[in-house]
């Protein structure tokens, strides 16, 4: 990987000096790359002394994935954190937790080792695709984007930066100063995704008089889209993450509708006949429904204008993530339990 010694030599100008001592992850500094026409936000990681690298969230849908993981509460999994990241993530990681893909790749890079046990591993994470490591254009993306970072924190040995609310830096093109930092500074939601960009609105009228027709019931339902928390292989360029339709009664635990779509299948049109066919099977419809995604928020606000009933954007779906927890748990049970069989076929195992 002839990309890979450029990244190396710029990662260790911000490990040398622990940059991510002078800041914390939450200071996120925006930092625009001319050649694919994005902004990467970028995260030093390692003030807590847990982790230690840079997490370039790649343009509007990087930001929005960063806005998510900022916000989950860390005394509770989450399920969906693997598949909704849009970033490049370059970190010092021990050999005793690596896996097969990563002892590939330092086996076939020269200088990985920063010291004794602790390599760089640069990976790519994005959004409903298994993490991998990064291709000859994202190493080379990353090397240019911590080079203007490093550039900009080493003028200084400042410690004491802080960003005020959902501020963030953009930094200019040209004749960068950390002396004038507070002059970048933007306000980080007028960076995030438009959600109503690519959406299809008014929704098709025949849906509307569908749901119209229902009754309403004092309940509140869960509605979302998500990718399936593991990974398939058979997608047109390897592996990716099939999305899921869940509809969930919040008040019962209850799964209303379930729904799962091969790479490429998804569709918001699709999505919507599906939950108005749902409504009708079940006969009514929920006074409360509750999203997390503002895209959804739009979309049946719209579906559901004439109902009068709410629709609510809330920061985390209890019973979406409670399910997902579940459908992880049975299948490592699942897992556990073949693997115990083929042991015993096999004569090795201790029972």
């Amino acid at each position: 990987m002839q990309n890979y010694k450029k990244l190396v030599n710029q990662f260790e100008r911000i490990a040398d000096n622990e940059l991510w001592h002078r800041v914390d992850e939450s200071f996120l500094i925006g930092i625009d790359n001319p050649a694919d026409n994005q902004t990467y936000w970028c995260s030093l990681m390692g003030k807590d002394e847990e982790l230690y690298g840079v997490s370039m969230y790649r343009g509007a849908a990087g930001l929005y994935s960063y806005e998510y993981i900022r916000k989950k509460d860390d005394q509770r999994p989450d399920p969906e954190m693997a598949t909704v990241q849009d970033t490049i993530l370059v970190t010092l990681d021990e050999e005793e937790i690596f896996s097969e893909a990563h002892q590939e790749f330092i086996n076939s890079v020269e200088d990985s080792e920063y010291e004794e046990g602790m390599h760089i591993i640069p990976m790519r994470m994005q959004p409903g695709i298994p993490a991998d490591i990064c291709n000859e254009e994202e190493l080379n993306t990353a090397a240019v984007i911590l080079s203007k970072l490093a550039d900009f924190l080493l003028q200084t040995e400042q410690t004491d930066y802080s960003l005020v609310g959902p501020e963030t830096l953009i930094l200019p093109e040209k004749d960068v100063q950390l002396e004038s930092w507070e002059t970048y500074r933007v306000d980080r939601n007028s960076k995030l995704p438009d959600p109503a960009a690519q959406l299809k609105l008014p929704v098709e009228n025949n849906l509307k008089k569908a749901v119209e027709q229902l009754e309403i019931q004092g309940t509140i339902w869960e509605i979302h889209v998500c990718y399936y928390p593991f990974a398939v292989s058979d997608g047109p360029v390897g592996g990716y993450y099939p999305q899921l339709f869940l509809v969930i009664n919040k008040d019962k635990g209850e799964v209303i509708h379930y729904s799962s779509f091969k790479y490429g299948e998804y569709s918001h049109e699709t999505m919507l006949l599906e939950l108005t066919n749902a409504c009708v099977e079940v006969g009514y419809i929920p006074c409360e429904m509750e999203v997390r995604r503002p895209d959804l928020k739009l979309l049946l606000s719209d579906l559901f204008e004439s109902t009068g009933i709410d629709v609510n954007k809330v920061s985390e779906l209890v019973a979406v993530r409670d399910c997902l927890a579940n459908i992880i748990a049975q299948v490592m049970n699942r897992h556990m339990q073949e693997s115990e069989k083929d042991c015993c076929a096999a004569g090795t195992c201790d029972s």
